[in-house]
């Protein structure tokens, strides 16, 4: 771990992103099959899931990319800081 001021810089954890990627295929995997399936097939109560679901997913993913650019606003600012002394 590399701490610059209030920055800190950690190696990522395996285990984790190992979850992550099993985690994104699983669930790419089963929107997958309930994509090929008809909706007719498809219980009302699975639908109203699935939205809710997707909505709370997109809702995630766009706080890690908001998260993500926070981060990467700071390291830049570490790094003017950095060359800078």
């Amino acid at each position: 771990m590399i701490r610059i001021n209030s920055i800190e810089v950690k190696e990522p954890d395996k285990k984790i992103d190992f979850y992550k990627k099993l985690k994104s295929k699983a669930e790419n995997v089963l929107f997958s099959i309930i994509e090929l399936l008809p909706e007719k097939l498809i219980p009302g109560f699975v639908m109203n899931w699935v939205s809710r679901y997707i909505d709370k997913r997109m809702n995630e993913l766009k706080q890690e990319q908001i998260k993500a650019n926070w981060n990467k606003t700071y390291m830049e600012k570490a790094v003017e800081e950095l060359k800078e002394k």
